[in-house]
């Protein structure tokens, strides 16, 4: 698997520090609270690796055609895959990609959720609550919506931010008394130091959550167009898939504002919603749920073995950024022989042989055998047992193999014929489950040969009798002339 790249702080710490350093002189001091994270720059979020899981159990039913599922996300942001074809997969040792598609999955994540608490969130709506009271109202309604095993961490913000819960489950009532105690402060919103801190959390959360987002809701009041928010600024530090969900019409938040917040949704693969158009939380909140559940199914067909071990296949994922990953795939080989018939025709098992006949042996159901295969035909000898010392009388290297059954060569009583197919798999040879069919070799009835050679005979006689009678009568006719 390839490592990792260079920790992204390393490459933009000069930028990020040169950006915000006179940031921290406009930002009052946090208040003294073990809970409280002053408003600092997260490390920026450069590609460069891939996190490449299996999600689920592989499914190996239709062998040796494999289908995995498959969790990708950028290892420094945690976005998921959004575009993937079969030509960003390469496979080793020998599997060959057939389908690669969007799929879904359980896959736990991590959230922060951010609410705006300054003081334009006392504000009322039109429809007489506060932007506050909205607020809290959204924030349930995304907490009832993420997965069982996701986890959200509660986070306002204003002139800091502070983390009011920790990384709580959906249903854990610790979760819901937190939102219901958010309320408005007396205070400024500073957008970007809110949104810059939630990208930190966010890359903090615990291990095993390489999915992560961040959700905002807040006014978005044009008072809070600090002028810290740029566009360069989120591009180079913003990680996470960001969501905002803006509380006050459209028009009153001004070109300004929506522009930025649009940017910062579109560079980290989020979005920015109007509550104040719909409010209803599948339409805020669904991409954000979705985001745990997007993976990629990839199907791919390997060489058969028929031995029924345990193989791996290690997949390479690269993506067009030029970012990869790896992970292995593990699955078992067998059941192919369960999908090889052998039929045969012209001799029943049972039956009762009293003529020469045909006996027609041809394979079905799956016959791609890497290298090919041999159809073998033992007769009176199983070839079964460990020791078994027998030898095939026929063999065939296609689909068909032709037995002549000629009578005369056989003894009077019962018969045995053993078929089975013979795979070779990387120097060791393989056998199918053999089939039997007895039968037996009875009557009086002379076989063609037999019969040929008697008629031959009997003319032979025949003839032999009628020269020497007609000389014994040449013979009396002399001595009656004489």
């Amino acid at each position: 698997m390839r490592r990792s790249a260079p920790s992204a702080g390393r490459l933009y710490v000069p930028l990020i520090v040169s950006a915000f350093a006179w940031l921290a002189l406009a930002i009052p001091a946090a208040a003294a609270s073990p809970t409280a994270t002053p408003a600092a720059s997260a490390p920026s979020a450069t590609a460069g690796a891939l996190g490449v899981t299996v999600v689920g159990s592989v499914d190996s039913s239709a062998y040796p055609s494999i289908s995995a599922s498959l969790s990708i996300v950028d290892a420094a942001t945690g976005r998921p895959e959004t575009a993937l074809d079969a030509s960003n997969v390469s496979l080793s040792p020998t599997a060959q990609v057939t389908t690669v598609k969007a799929s879904t999955g359980s896959i736990p994540g991590a959230y922060v959720l951010a609410i705006d608490t300054s003081g334009s969130m006392a504000d009322t709506a039109a429809d007489g609550q506060t932007y506050m009271a909205h607020a809290r109202t959204l924030a349930k309604a995304f907490a009832a919506g993420v997965g069982p095993d996701d986890l959200v961490k509660l986070v306002t913000f204003d002139e800091t931010t502070v983390e009011k819960t920790s990384w709580l489950k959906r249903n854990d009532p610790n979760l819901g008394k937190a939102v219901d105690a958010v309320d408005y402060e007396a205070r400024q919103t500073f957008v970007s130091a809110g949104l810059l801190a939630a990208t930190k959390i966010a890359n903090a959360r615990p291990a095993g959550f390489d999915r992560r987002a961040v959700v905002v809701i807040t006014d978005a009041s044009p008072a809070d167009n600090d002028t810290n928010l740029s566009s360069t600024t989120m591009r180079q530090a913003l990680g996470p898939s960001t969501f905002v969900v803006g509380l006050l019409p459209p028009a009153k938040v001004g070109s300004t504002l929506s522009q930025l917040l649009s940017d910062v949704a579109t560079y980290t693969g989020g979005s920015y919603q109007s509550a104040d158009t719909t409010k209803d939380p599948a339409t805020l909140f669904g991409p954000v749920w979705a985001i745990t559940k997007s993976t990629w199914n990839v199907t791919f067909n390997t060489d058969p073995a028929p031995s029924g071990k345990t193989l791996d296949e290690k997949l390479t994922i690269h993506d067009a950024q030029g970012a990869a990953g790896t992970t292995t795939v593990t699955y078992q080989t067998g059941g192919l022989f369960g999908k090889s018939q052998i039929n045969v025709a012209g001799l029943a098992n049972g039956a009762s042989v009293t003529r020469d006949q045909t006996v027609t042996i041809s394979t079905a159901g799956y016959t791609a055998w890497k290298g090919g295969y041999q159809v073998q035909l033992f007769f009176d000898c199983d070839p079964r047992p460990q020791a078994s010392k027998c030898s095939p009388n026929l063999t065939a290297n296609t689909a068909t193999l032709t037995w002549p059954i000629t009578v005369a060569t056989m003894t009077q009583g019962k018969h045995h014929a053993y078929v089975r197919l013979a795979v070779t798999y990387e120097g060791v040879q393989y056998f199918s489950p053999t089939t039997t069919i007895d039968f037996t070799r009875s009557g009086t009835t002379w076989n063609i040969a037999a019969v040929i050679l008697v008629g031959g005979v009997s003319v032979l006689l025949i003839g032999a009798f009628f020269i020497a009678s007609r000389r014994r009568g040449s013979r009396s006719k002399q001595r009656s002339a004489q």
